[in-house]
């Protein structure tokens, strides 16, 4: 398989993890702190489940199921992904300073989840690490907020994601920064087409990330794959820095 054929399928599978991240988010809103009441249902079904269908080559132990609980303060909470045994009740959110015993603990999903070895396996374990809680955000866990960037002209001007409406948030939806003349050219000379390379025990991830609260960054993952599973911290290639104009 050629370069050009490994982005299509990837962008592919960028492209229904977004959509069905979209319509998690629809489903899932961040706490209100001035309920008293945890927002989130504690019903024992996972509202994870039908949206893990759409990674469908990474797997979870037998009788496992991916969950999420909220972690964070009133200044900022996020979705934290968790696995846990089907028949387990839930865990609670968490709000507040962590005294102890107090902070809930499980088996996060990075630790549970197994990829198939293959080209599709890995660039989901990797839109899982990168991406996977980009829903429920609440407020200054906005600084949060990351794409995996594959096509300039849907950055620059069609200021849409994956196919769909941006949130307003991340590609320069609110019109107080820019990226300079100077930066553009440099964007522009990257080719920023995700691929996947596969070489005996470790597979290889080429990509690039735009976080508003931080930059773009052409980024390099390896993946080893026996003898036991460790994704590797990303290795920056290239990064330009990006001011969103945003001040706490």
């Amino acid at each position: 398989m050629d370069r050009e054929q490994c982005a299509a399928i990837l962008v592919e599978r960028l492209k229904i993890f977004w959509k069905a991240t979209r319509n998690l988010e629809k489903r899932i809103h961040g706490p209100d702190f001035r309920e008293p009441e945890e927002l989130l249902p504690r019903r024992n079904r996972s509202p994870l489940a039908s949206w893990f269908k759409s990674l469908p080559h990474l797997h979870l132990p037998a009788g496992m199921v991916p969950d999420i609980y909220h972690s964070g303060t009133k200044m900022g909470s996020a979705p934290v992904l968790y696995a846990r045994k089907k028949d387990s009740p839930r865990l609670k959110d968490h709000f507040g300073p962590y005294l102890g015993d107090d902070k809930p603990e499980g088996t996060m999903l990075m630790e549970a989840v197994v990829p198939d070895k293959t080209i599709e396996g890995i660039w989901e374990l990797i839109l899982l690490d990168e991406m996977g809680a980009q829903f429920g955000l609440y407020w200054h866990a906005g600084y949060e907020l990351l794409r995996i960037l594959y096509d300039w002209d849907e950055v620059f001007i069609g200021k849409t994601y994956a196919g769909l409406p941006d949130d307003g948030e991340c590609l320069f939806g609110d019109g107080r920064a820019t990226v300079s003349e100077e930066d553009r050219r440099e964007l522009l000379s990257w080719n920023i087409a995700p691929y996947v390379t596969m070489r005996d025990d470790r597979a290889f991830a080429h990509y690039c990330v735009f976080s508003p609260f931080g930059g773009f960054y052409k980024v390099r993952r390896t993946v080893v794959l026996s003898p036991k599973l460790e994704i590797k911290k990303p290795v920056i290639l290239k990064k330009v820095e990006y001011n969103c104009g945003i001040i706490y």
